[in-house]
Parts: structure tokens; sequence; C-alpha cells
């Protein structure tokens, strides 16, 4: 049975894989906003709320780029912002006591009426940034390799984590249903990163991986599944992006290429990759096609623990091609 199934990933399975969806990323709107400095942005009912960290205000904008009105914020360091169902969050960390405050805050007369504390573990630096949705938060915690995206339940307790991507500086995350999008740069002259997730119940899954086309972007709050806000630090201008999504055909080398080998196959929680080439990132997909996680620029092995039983595609970009690589993890 086992050589049955191993036939089927060798020969059959990559007649699924000539098709894959991928993302169109427009500029539909712009304006400036160079008098601030932009940390964390969010939105709802449209409204567009954005801090600044030197006024140490909260801005309320249309979706227009009209001002509307503006709440100090003074008490507290702000360490992330979200704005879900006319309540700002605000999130705050404790110095040097490995916890953070989420804070619910009245925006019009700027009183806190609730607050959760949760623990960041041990080994942490420090969090950032935070998302809102309906049943539990998202944030980002510093801890060297081991950074990760954390959901947090209603009540403080860590529901999944997941490691965050390791290219470029984070710069912000945002929720939209059961989705969180989470966005990293570089340097000023090279557009940013775009990360899509699923957050189910009890896990957060990467679903998408690409670039959007603003420079040195800070913050990201989504208007729906098919756009969002991001600022750009190099023009100093808010940008609302939207998606379009196309199907295209992939261009694949052979399975059988020696460019890359990977061992032992199967395996259950190591594997090991051999490459002629540098490697800028490996997407694990499932059979269907659907991207479960993206590495970028791995080492010479990857744990693989976290999966389940079952097979996989590994697709491997370097600078000019693709090469897919059929797993079984046992």
């Amino acid at each position: 049975m086992k050589k049955i199934l191993i036939i089927f990933l060798m020969v059959l399975l990559p007649l699924f894989l000539l098709y894959s969806q991928t993302y169109q990323f427009n500029i539909i709107d712009e304006f400036a906003l160079k008098s601030m400095n932009i940390s964390y942005l969010g939105y709802d009912n449209n409204k567009i709320m954005i801090y600044d960290s030197i006024n140490k205000k909260v801005y309320s904008y249309d979706t227009l780029g009209a001002c509307l009105d503006s709440l100090a914020i003074n008490k507290h360091k702000i360490n992330g912002l979200d704005f879900y169902e006319d309540t700002l969050f605000i999130l705050n960390n404790k110095v040097n006591s490995k916890k953070a405050t989420i804070f619910k805050i009245n925006y019009q007369n700027g009183e806190i009426y609730d607050s959760l504390v949760w623990s960041l573990g041990n080994e942490t630096d420090y969090s950032e940034f935070l998302a809102v949705n309906k049943n539990s938060y998202v944030s980002y915690i510093s801890a060297g390799w081991s950074s990760s995206l954390v959901q947090i339940s209603q009540n403080g307790k860590t529901i999944d984590s997941i490691n965050s991507p390791g290219l470029g500086t984070p710069a912000g995350i945002t929720c939209y249903d059961n989705k969180l999008y989470f966005i990293s740069s570089l340097e000023a002259n090279e557009k940013g990163n775009y990360y899509e997730y699923k957050i189910n119940k009890d896990e957060i899954q990467n679903i998408y991986t690409d670039s959007i086309p603003v420079y040195y972007p800070r913050g990201i709050a989504c208007l729906n599944e098919n756009s969002f806000f991001v600022y750009s630090n190099s023009t100093k201008k808010l940008y609302r992006i939207g998606i379009k999504q196309s199907t295209n055909r992939i261009d694949l080398h052979d399975n059988s290429s020696d460019d890359i080998i990977i061992y032992s196959n199967p395996t259950r929680k190591i594997l090991n990759i051999k490459s002629t080439f540098p490697i800028q990132r490996i997407d694990i997909l499932s059979i269907e096609g659907k991207i479960i996680n993206s590495i970028f620029y791995p080492m010479n092995s990857i744990n693989i623990d976290k999966y389940k039983k079952g097979y996989y595609i590994l697709l491997f970009y370097s600078e000019n091609q693709k090469i897919y690589k059929n797993l079984i993890i046992n």
C-alpha cells in the first residue's frame, strides 16, 4: 500500500499542481501623512485609527484622508493598537515582568473600562502589534530565532503560536474575520512582505505569502478581505491596497532534480536538505496545493514535527527557479 502511495506522489500528484492561486496588489488610493511618526494602524466602521508616537495621540481619519478627531494617550506606552466594534484596544508591555496588558478604551472619552494581562513566557524579549477579532487577540512576540505570532484567548491564555517569518523587520498585523495579515519591511528602497494566515479555533495556519507595492511599510489595517491600508515610511503616505485573486500556472522543475535532495523521507521530526544553490524560500503545501507554511532562507534542516501525518509538497524557491519535492510525514 505504501509503495502505491509513493508512486502516486512521484508520478500522478504533480498533475494537480500545474496551477496555483496568486494575488495581484494594486494601489487604489493614497494620501500624505508627513507630519507624523506612524507606528500602528487600526480600522473599523469606516474609521482609520493612526497612532503617532511623536505626539502620543491616536488620530481618527475617514477613508478619503480627512482627519476627524484625536485622542491623547499619555498614561501608557503603546506597543500595539487595534480598533474593533467602536472600541480602541491598546497593547502595553510591562517592563521586565514578561507580561503585557491589553486595555479596552472608550475612544469618545479616553477612559479605560476593561483590561487583560497575559504572560509572554520566560524566554521572550517583548510583545508588539495587536490584532483583534471576535474570539481572540493576536500579537507578535520577539524571542530571537523563536519569535512568533501568538493567538490569545479573551481570558489571557495562549491558544496557539506559529513561528514568525524571518524575512525583514515586523511592521504590522491585522485581522479580518478569521484571517490574520502580517507585514514586514526590509530596506527603505525595497517592497514590503505580505503574509496571510487563517485563524482556526486552536491554530494559526499560513495560507499565502507575497510582496506588496509599498516600500518600507509600517502598520496595516484591513477594510475587508479584498482591501487594506498600509503606511510607507519611505514616502510618508498611507496607501489603500486592493487584492485581486487570479490562478496562474506554476513553472516547476522536475521532482527528480538532483539540485535539491531531501532526506530522510518519510520522516517524523527533522528533514535534512542539500542544495546546489541558495534557497530563498520553502513553501510547504498540502496535496490540494494550499500553502501551510513558508520558511525563508532555511538552514540545512527544518523541523516538521508540528505537522500532521500525511503527504505534502515542498516548493523550493531560488533566484530564478522553483523545484518541488514530495514529502511523507509518518
